[in-house]
């Protein structure tokens, strides 16, 4: 029996990847899948599953990328914060994680969207919503579990991203926010003595005046909060879209 045809399969897949970098950001940028969720709700468990399919393209936590323009805001951002500068630079970084993975559609899995919705629709307002709902004791107690591996370090915990946690922040980082990841750098590495006066290091969701609450309660109690809003907000949210979204 003849042996597969490998060489028209390159051409075709060669064919495909010179398509999709032609490609313009905004055909990229179609009906891309926003999964959202609490911290540690699995999502990116969900988000690599999706990424199977060979058309769709998947990026972890691009935390940086969705704060473009906003740096000095909680992730709680607001529709009036999409302006025009920032939806144009949100949409070509996407676009190019697209099209250096030579697929045709994006997928995002980002915690904090969980709490601006709002903003992020009018960054993509075709979008499609998955959101990914954890058993709340078992969420929080594995936020709780996270601070310990991540806050006082740069360790990820989640296998598969954990070499690359510098790596990936790295690369979203524009010069601008340098000084933004500086201090939170600063605070994930400074010695016990002197988190008082800098604040303790905040991971997850951030939400409005979070700094303030990780020096006043108790870690649980923070996790609660940080629990209890991505899920709350983005129910909320999805309750006011039309079907199919």
């Amino acid at each position: 029996m003849p042996g597969p045809p490998i060489v028209d399969d390159d051409k075709k897949n060669l064919r495909k990847a010179m398509q999709v970098i032609s490609c313009a950001d905004d055909d990229l940028m179609k009906k891309p899948v926003i999964v959202v969720g609490a911290g540690r709700s699995g999502m990116n468990f969900l988000g690599d599953a999706i990424a199977q399919h060979p058309r769709l393209a998947v990026a972890h936590e691009p935390r940086l990328i969705w704060k473009s323009g906003n740096d000095r805001v909680s992730d709680a951002l607001r529709p009036h914060h999409a302006r025009p500068e920032v939806i144009a630079d949100i949409r070509a970084r996407f676009a190019s994680v697209v099209r250096l993975a030579g697929k045709e559609r994006y997928i995002d899995v980002t915690p904090g969207n969980s709490v601006r919705l709002g903003f992020v629709d009018k960054v993509f307002p075709d979008c499609q919503f998955v959101h990914f709902i954890r058993d709340g004791v078992d969420n929080v107690l594995s936020m709780r579990r996270f601070y310990g591996v991540v806050a006082r370090s740069f360790r990820s915990n989640t296998p598969k991203l954990r070499d690359s946690f510098i790596a990936r922040r790295a690369k979203e980082m524009r010069l601008k926010q340098v000084p933004y990841m500086a201090m939170e750098t600063f605070r994930h590495l400074a010695p016990h003595w002197l988190l008082p006066y800098i604040g303790p290091p905040v991971v997850g969701v951030r939400l409005p005046a979070m700094s303030a609450m990780r020096k006043e309660m108790d870690l649980l109690d923070v996790c609660f909060l940080q629990w209890r809003s991505s899920v709350e907000w983005a129910c909320q949210f999805g309750r006011s879209l039309p079907p199919g979204r």
